[in-house]
C-alpha cells in the first residue's frame, strides 16, 4: 500500500519504497554508491531490505528510516 500521509503509524522497515527518492538516496549514501545502483539491485532481487543487503554483500546495514 502506498504511503498515506493522513495515516500515522509504523513504517514497514523491512522494505525499501522505490517511490520515495529519499529512501533511494538513503541507501545509496549508506553503501557509497550511485542512486541508480539501488534501483538496479531492486529490479533483480525486489525491495526487501534483507535481499538488498545480501546482494550488496553487506551484513551491517541498518534499516531505512
Amino acid at each position: 500500500m502506498a504511503d498515506d500521509l493522513e495515516k500515522r503509524g509504523l513504517q514497514d522497515r523491512s522494505r525499501i519504497n522505490v517511490e520515495h527518492e529519499h529512501e533511494i538516496s538513503y541507501w545509496a549514501k549508506k553503501v557509497g554508491c550511485s542512486e541508480n545502483e539501488p534501483r538496479l539491485i531492486m529490479r533483480r532481487v525486489g525491495n526487501s531490505v534483507e535481499a538488498v543487503r545480501h546482494e550488496w554483500g553487506q551484513t551491517s546495514l541498518g534499516t531505512a528510516r
